[in-house]
């Protein structure tokens, strides 16, 4: 995701990766929000965010068994 090796991931990236995946393109930029740990991007693809900010928002994903924290929302809304 990070192709030019500068520590920054656009977001258009993540919204394209999620899209391709299957998620809307609602809950795809829903997930480059939450991924951006620090709110500099808003999911637009407009905003980059960093490989440390993903790592640490798929942690939160796979270790939180709170469903209504952010990192639950990763991969779209839990019904």
């Amino acid at each position: 995701m990070d192709t030019d090796d500068d520590n920054q991931v656009p977001v258009s990236v993540v919204v394209a990766m999620f899209t391709r995946g299957g998620l809307s393109k609602e809950s795809a930029v829903e997930a480059a929000r939450v991924l951006d740990v620090n709110g500099d991007g808003d999911g637009d693809g407009d905003g980059d965010g960093t490989r440390d900010e993903y790592a640490t928002a798929w942690l939160a994903f796979f270790l939180t068994d709170d469903p209504d924290a952010p990192a639950s929302r990763i991969l779209g809304t839990l019904s």
